[in-house]
C-alpha cells in the first residue's frame, strides 16, 4: 500500500485528494490498483490535519515523520565546480602523475597532492592568495579535501615539491594529451607574461604598448 494524490475537476475548479491504495494484478495478469481508504481532501484547511494523521500512523509503527518544515540548513558549502575541476583531474590523472614523480625524488607525499589540488581548483574557482586559500576552503566542500588540514605552511611546501617535478610533470601531460587534436604535433605556441626593455633597441622595437598594458619603447 501507498499514498496516491488524485486530482479531480469540478466546476473549472481542480481539487486533490489524498487516497491510500494497493497494487494488485486482475484475471489477466495486468497491473491495477484498488482504494483502500480515502484520507481526505487536500488544501490549506486539511494540510495540517493530514501531517499530523501521518504522524501518528508512524508512531504507531515506532518511526518517526519528517516534513520539509523540520528540516533547517545550518551551513551551506560550494560544491559543484570543485567536483567539475576535480573530475578533469581525475581524468588528466595528475594526482597520480604527481606523486609519481616525488617517489622517483625519493620524496614522501605528505599531503603535496592534496594542496596542490586545493590549489588548483581554487585558482580556477575563485584565485586567492595561499592564505586566501586556506579560508577559502572553510567554504567549499570537497570528499577528497575533508579532513585535510591544510595550511600556508603546507601550500608552500608543495609549491616546493612542485616546482622540482613540474618539468617532467608537464612532459608526462604532453605526451599523453599531444594527440589530442592533431596526430602529427611538432610546435605548440603559447602566451606568455609580457614584458619591455630600456636603452637601445633594435630598430622594430618603438613606442606603444605592450599586451600587459604597460609602455614599451626604446630610449
Amino acid at each position: 500500500m501507498y499514498p496516491k494524490l488524485t486530482k479531480v475537476t469540478k466546476a473549472g475548479s481542480c481539487y486533490q485528494y489524498l487516497q491510500l491504495v494497493e497494487s494488485y494484478r486482475d484475471e489477466e495478469g495486468l497491473a491495477r490498483q484498488r482504494l483502500v481508504l480515502n484520507l481526505g481532501r487536500v488544501d490549506a484547511d486539511t494540510r495540517g490535519d493530514l501531517v499530523r494523521l501521518g504522524r501518528g500512523l508512524l508512531r504507531l509503527l515506532g518511526e518517526e515523520m519528517v516534513t520539509g518544515e523540520d528540516l533547517h540548513a545550518e551551513e551551506t558549502r560550494l560544491y559543484g565546480p570543485l567536483l567539475v575541476g576535480d573530475r578533469l583531474w581525475e581524468e588528466l590523472g595528475l594526482g597520480e602523475k604527481l606523486g609519481r614523480r616525488l617517489r622517483r625524488l625519493g620524496k614522501r607525499d605528505g599531503g603535496t597532492v592534496q594542496a596542490v589540488l586545493a590549489m588548483v581548483l581554487n585558482r580556477l574557482v575563485a584565485p586567492r592568495s595561499k592564505l586566501g586559500v586556506t579560508r577559502w576552503l572553510e567554504r567549499v566542500y570537497l570528499p577528497e579535501l575533508e579532513g585535510s588540514r591544510l595550511g600556508v605552511e603546507r601550500f608552500y611546501r608543495a609549491l616546493e615539491g612542485l616546482g622540482e617535478v613540474a618539468e617532467g610533470l608537464e612532459e608526462d601531460l604532453f605526451h599523453e594529451r599531444r594527440d589530442l587534436f592533431e596526430p602529427e604535433l611538432e610546435m605548440v605556441f603559447y602566451d606568455v607574461t609580457s614584458t619591455y626593455f630600456e636603452g637601445e633597441g633594435p630598430e622594430e622595437a618603438g613606442w606603444g604598448y605592450s599586451l600587459g598594458g604597460g609602455r614599451t619603447g626604446r630610449s
